[in-house]
């Protein structure tokens, strides 16, 4: 089953490995139809998860308990083992895949604002120390969509990149080990962003910089934007106040 999948896919992939079950033993007509539907509705076409939960379903031993790890998954409880699963998926990616794919959940999570997609391409392309942004470094999104294996979601009307739900939100910022140093890492990158020449001093259309207050933007140019929002960075305080929390549902 693919990162994303239409619910098609996903009652055909799960009716594929029902048929499949190893200990079929521990299955009923009921349970199987309920499982098809409930996770077909409820995990949002992301076909990592739904491989991480019906394995973990088909890995009980009797009716009873794969009838209670479904309700538990499918109701938003017990996904603590399938969102480590996904991670150490991640992290078994090739070096620079892994990083990145570790350094988007960073930002999402960590963000006091919703991030658009060029706030977070240019979060990951801002380089400690640099002085201005490399364009050819920065990923396109569709390659950042491959490293995170389906764990967040883009709005495509806005173009606001988030977790998948509050329970991955809340698995990330209650494990520290899984980013090193997160505060500083972001402080940094977002002092660097704003130190780069391109954002200090952007040329608008006219071709006059923006010190000039005849020609001063009356919004900050998109390009700077990523500099305010990124981590919650104020020029004044490196703090971070707690991220906003995303939606409940699955």
């Amino acid at each position: 089953v693919s990162i994303e999948s239409r619910p098609d896919d996903i009652r055909k992939y799960l009716q594929l490995k029902l048929d499949k079950d190893p200990e079929p033993w521990g299955m009923n007509d009921n349970l199987k139809a309920d499982i098809i539907r409930y996770i077909s509705k409820k995990i949002s076409g992301i076909g990592l998860l739904v491989s991480l939960i019906i394995n973990a379903i088909l890995e009980q031993p009797s009716i009873h308990r794969r009838r209670t790890k479904l309700d538990e998954m499918t109701n938003g409880l017990g996904l603590g083992d399938v969102y480590e699963a996904a991670m150490e998926r991640i992290r078994a990616q090739s070096k620079d895949k892994a990083r990145l794919g570790i350094a988007t959940l960073m930002w999402v999570s960590h963000s006091e604002y919703p991030l658009k997609v060029d706030d977070l391409q240019h979060a990951i392309a801002t380089e400690k120390g640099s002085t201005e942004l490399n364009k050819s470094d920065i990923s396109s999104f569709k390659t950042i969509l491959s490293y995170y294996l389906g764990l967040i979601t883009v709005d495509k009307v806005a173009s606001i990149v988030r977790l998948l739900n509050s329970i991955l939100h809340d698995y990330l910022c209650s494990r520290s080990d899984l980013f090193n140093d997160v505060h500083s890492i972001t402080a940094e990158t977002c002092l660097t962003y704003l130190s780069l020449q391109s954002v200090k001093d952007p040329v608008f259309p006219t071709g006059q910089a923006s010190d000039r207050p005849a020609y001063r933007p009356k919004a900050r140019p998109r390009q700077a934007a990523p500099a305010i929002s990124l981590g919650g960075y104020r020029p004044n305080s490196i703090s971070l106040r707690k991220p906003t929390r995303p939606d409940r549902s699955l």
